[in-house]
């Protein structure tokens, strides 16, 4: 800093003294540098019981070397009101940014699944007076995996482990996923590719399977499940012998 520099400052209120402190490495920044966002805090001091979403939506380009994000012009962004259900819409311009006119106070259902074949996480969150929320979508195909577990009995059990993992890369860590109180699980944005679909019962999301589908022990014994472009693989499901015990084969 130099004498006579114009700054904007951010101060954040210290839970115990209660007084203002200026927290190193956040946004402060000489004003020169900081016009953006000089513009945001204008925009939000009238507001009353309104605040702002925004963001920017990418697409996952995969390459043999590396994975490139690439905006997504045009795409639309959905954020729906928890407490009333009303809708609201916003697109995303050349370079991918977006945002919302000025939203009312409370909690919204935010999602970019608005194109079919592409998935990104979904989420919720809180707009607050005067409030700037800043999210970011990652698009990726699509693929699904899903199924469900059901007991010796043919009922439906919730609350299992499932696991998905690249049959070309065991030591990739594993997508986990646990199945609802109707049993069923689905994986989303899965990359084309060769899957192994296992049921787990162990606190180690690090180790193997207990068993792989479609009910064997050994890895070497699983199908492979082959999800092309944002393919849908359905109905891969697990049965129970008894309670905790996988149907398996030797």
């Amino acid at each position: 800093m130099r004498a006579g520099d114009d700054w904007l400052f951010y101060l954040q209120r210290d839970e115990k003294s209660h007084a203002l402190v200026m927290v190193y490495g956040r946004l402060s920044a000489p004003e020169k540098e900081a016009q953006k966002k000089v513009a945001l805090l204008r925009q939000l001091m009238p507001m009353t019981n309104t605040g702002i979403v925004k963001g920017r939506v990418t697409r996952v380009v995969r390459t043999e070397a590396t994975d490139d994000d690439v905006p997504v012009p045009g795409h639309e962004i959905i954020a729906k009101r928890v407490a009333v259900g009303i809708q609201y819409t916003a697109l995303a311009n050349t370079d991918g940014s977006f945002e919302f006119r000025p939203l009312p106070e409370g909690s919204y259902e935010l999602s970019a699944n608005t194109v079919r074949g592409l998935w990104a996480e979904s989420g919720t969150i809180e707009v607050s007076r005067r409030g700037c929320s800043e999210v970011g979508f990652e698009l990726k195909p699509d693929g699904r995996i899903s199924g469900h577990v059901r007991a010796a009995d043919g009922t439906l059990v919730g609350n299992e482990q499932i696991v998905v993992v690249p049959k070309s890369n065991p030591h990739e860590e594993f997508t986990s996923a646990f199945t609802d109180n109707q049993g069923y699980y689905e994986f989303h944005g899965l990359w084309p590719g060769r899957y192994l679909v296992g049921l787990d019962f162990g606190p180690d999301s690090e180790s193997s399977p207990d068993v792989y589908y479609p009910g064997v022990k050994s890895r070497d014994k699983a199908v492979v499940i082959n999800v092309g472009r944002a393919e849908q693989r359905l109905n891969i499901d697990f049965q129970l012998l008894r309670s905790g015990t996988p149907s398996t084969e030797n």
